[in-house]
């Protein structure tokens, strides 16, 4: 759903930037906080895949360490809208738009949700901006050709309903890529280059072999998990999905029927 609204022209391009940027999340392992150190000119387009730098300051004792988190995106990482990364490519390329100079990557939306306002968003606005897309996203519908093709669009039902969003937070994408990686037998080895900060290296052979040896290791389980979805319900399970948002809503005081009704 997040990729179909991120392609529909006819959506609020506010709605179409925020889609992209939870699924950059999901596809990187970041958390919103993550994304406080991401200069949108630092998003790059490399050889098969998108390369981000992120960088964090300490500022607290007697040094002031940099720390970096170097995030992927393989041009194959994707549901069911294979350009999906292409159109925030498009939308950071218009600095009258989205594309303007700052060092974080979500702002505020102006009125309408049509444009951006040049205003950071913190995390309490990222949460309340999250939940009005979720419950604005619509259903995703399939139809398949007479040559067994399968084309996904939006249907007239919505996703979730009134008050739906407020079960997933800001770290929930955080979670997605790791829970399919370990599903997937991937090492936990590997799973730790997903989402990593580091500290910069004063070494540019370092670490630009660091760089070389996370960017096939994060893309390749991106590439794994893509290749496995047309089997996903041989390998993952989410049995546990009712009593995990039952707890969350006991912990918010949701209403048990909304949970039916998400479920």
């Amino acid at each position: 759903a997040l990729e179909l609204i991120a392609a529909d022209s006819r959506a609020p391009g506010f709605a179409r930037f925020l889609a992209c940027c939870r699924l950059l999340k999901f596809w990187t392992g970041m958390r919103f906080d993550d994304t406080l150190g991401v200069d949108p000119r630092g998003i790059v387009k490399g050889n098969g895949y998108v390369h981000m730098e992120l960088s964090r300051t300490k500022t607290s004792g007697p040094d002031r360490r940099i720390r970096m988190m170097h995030a992927y995106i393989d041009d194959e990482a994707h549901f069911v809208v294979p350009n999906w990364m292409d159109i925030l490519m498009e939308l950071l390329g218009d600095p009258l738009g989205f594309g303007f100079a700052r060092d974080y990557l979500l702002p505020l939306p102006a009125a309408g949700w049509d444009a951006p306002r040049r205003v950071a968003a913190n995390a309490s606005d990222a949460i309340a901006l999250g939940r009005t897309l979720l419950e604005m996203l619509q259903r995703p519908a399939s139809v398949r050709s007479k040559r067994g093709e399968v084309a996904w669009s939006l249907g007239p039902a919505k996703l979730l309903p009134p008050g739906g969003g407020d079960y997933w937070t800001e770290h929930s994408e955080r979670h997605g890529i790791v829970s399919f990686a370990a599903a997937l037998k991937v090492s936990h080895e590997e799973q730790s280059y997903i989402g990593r900060w580091t500290e910069r290296s004063s070494s540019g052979s370092s670490a630009s072999g660091y760089i070389q040896t996370a960017a096939s290791i994060v893309t390749g389980i991106q590439k794994k998990l893509v290749h496995s979805l047309g089997t996903i319900w041989t390998w993952y399970s989410e049995e546990d999905l009712e009593m995990r948002l039952h707890e969350v809503a006991s912990i918010k005081g949701l209403d048990t029927s909304l949970t039916d009704k998400v479920l």
